[in-house]
């Protein structure tokens, strides 16, 4: 979540950026975290505690080595460090990394093969000479003020002067500062020897070139469009219990996701299992993902959004009652609308209601027809309404025959609800009941997807395929 600290921003220099110190809280005290976390507010930042790609726009971190932070490379998010943000806030000016330190680095701490190393530096001034000695101690060599015959290597840019003649007298190691940025930004100590380690003088050692992880950078160059590219997880809650419902409701404002308690908005359904709500039926339709509320707690304890397949609902029994399996359900429904093309005309008793039914008709890219509507289709020729449908119940029989006769199949709520959760649609079960065939359309042999049923009084109503009954209780 967001800390605040009830101050007003002095500067803009990170205004609408939103910034999540990774691995950092792991290596420094609280005390000095939420100083980091004020300074970043008062130029104008956000701080996230939690990796939401639809909110988070920055990275600052140690390393290359999280699941956050491979997880927030490949959604193009700014990716940075401590010395990034140290040089913003003091300069007072946004600018893209610059320099080896602004690059999260291979390894944790300090390299094994280092630590024996004893460095001084010579020929550096301001703040290049900070660069220099930061980068020997990232890598966990021993900085050195003074040169002496215990210096292993001496980082210089200069071939000259007092430190750069001791040090040829003594045999020690001489190098540019471009060792230690090759050693900073790869994890791995090149041989000293290396001509590119050797010309001293050159202004660009310290510089990154294009070859230094380019899609790290490439980032930093399509930041804009990046975050315009995430939608924010919109969540709906069905089924559970109030205490686990107030306990996710917590965790998901936490991490900066959207809560709704409309199905049409949702891309996410948590649940304990399958029940038919309105909710649950149109979700099946409607929502990326069905998921267990463990997606949610992962989530919230591991500070990064789970991947949601890893979570799917998990409730074979009821899959296997009902006839259908919730992945392939969800599968079918994001290659196509289970209802494409259909229109329905919803007869008023039945159940669910029309209200919640015309929803989950609607959420399966179907439509729903109005009254005037469905009497300009009952009088229109059959070949002009091949996709349209009436679903209907055994008290509504009497406004039901008019469209029988019209050739119109009539079908019970199980044609829908059926429908929604195996995402197929059934067109020769839960007739209520069957069209009669007028005299002209007697020849006619029924399309697939029309549900005709040619059969001369079949007017009886017809089992549903399901056994359980819709709830309308959301």
């Amino acid at each position: 979540s967001t800390q605040s600290t009830g101050k007003e921003s002095r500067y803009s220099t990170l205004k609408n950026c939103v910034l999540m110190l990774l691995d950092y809280p792991e290596h420094y005290s609280r005390e000095i975290i939420n100083k980091w976390k004020i300074v970043i507010e008062e130029h104008g930042g956000e701080v996230a505690s939690f990796y939401n790609p639809a909110h988070v726009t920055h990275i600052i971190c140690m390393c290359r080595m999280s699941e956050t932070y491979k997880r927030a490379l490949k959604d193009g998010k700014c990716i940075t460090t401590a010395h990034w943000l140290n040089d913003v806030v003091v300069g007072k000016e946004y600018i893209t990394p610059t320099n080896p330190l602004h690059i999260p680095r291979q390894f944790k701490t300090g390299l094994p093969e280092c630590s024996k190393m004893k460095i001084s530096v010579t020929g550096y001034e301001g703040k290049e000479r900070i660069y220099v000695k930061d980068m020997i101690r990232v890598i966990g060599a021993i900085y050195t003020g003074e040169l002496s015959q215990q210096n292993t290597h001496l980082i210089s840019n200069k071939s000259d002067g007092l430190k750069y003649a001791k040090a040829q007298k003594w045999g020690t190691e001489i190098v540019n500062a471009r060792w230690l940025t090759d050693i900073v930004i790869y994890g791995v100590v090149s041989v000293t020897s290396e001509k590119k380690y050797t010309v001293l003088g050159d202004p660009m050692e310290m510089t990154l070139n294009d070859n230094v992880l380019p899609k790290l950078r490439e980032s930093w160059q399509k930041a804009a469009a990046q975050r315009t590219k995430f939608n924010t997880p919109v969540i709906l809650f069905t089924g559970l219990p109030s205490d686990k419902n107030q306990k996710l409701t917590q965790m998901l404002k936490r991490m900066k996701c959207k809560l709704t308690s409309d199905v049409r908005e949702a891309t996410h359904l948590v649940t304990l299992k399958i029940v038919r709500t309105v909710k649950f039926l149109a979700a099946m339709s409607k929502c990326r993902y069905i998921v267990m509320p463990s997606w949610v707690e992962e989530s919230h304890n591991k500070k990064i959004l789970q991947d949601e397949m890893a979570y799917i609902l998990d409730d074979k029994e009821n899959e296997q009652a009902l006839g259908f399996t919730i992945r392939d359900s969800l599968a079918r429904a994001a290659k196509t609308k289970v209802f494409a093309g259909l229109e329905m005309f919803l007869t008023p008793h039945i159940q669910p209601g029309p209200k919640d039914m015309r929803t989950i008709v609607e959420c399966g890219g179907g439509t729903v027809a109005t009254e005037e509507q469905a009497l300009a289709r009952m009088n229109q020729t059959p070949e002009s309404r091949p996709n349209f449908y009436v679903v209907s119940c055994p008290i509504d029989q009497m406004m039901s025959q008019q469209f029988m006769q019209r050739s119109i199949q009539i079908y019970t709520s199980e044609f829908v609800l059926s429908a929604v959760l195996t995402q197929e649609v059934d067109f020769e079960s839960n007739k209520l009941f069957a069209a009669v065939s007028a005299p002209a359309a007697a020849a006619r042999t029924p399309s697939s997807n029309d549900g005709g049923d040619q059969r001369s009084g079949a007017n009886t109503p017809q089992q549903p395929s399901t056994p359980l009954p819709a709830s309308a209780a959301t």
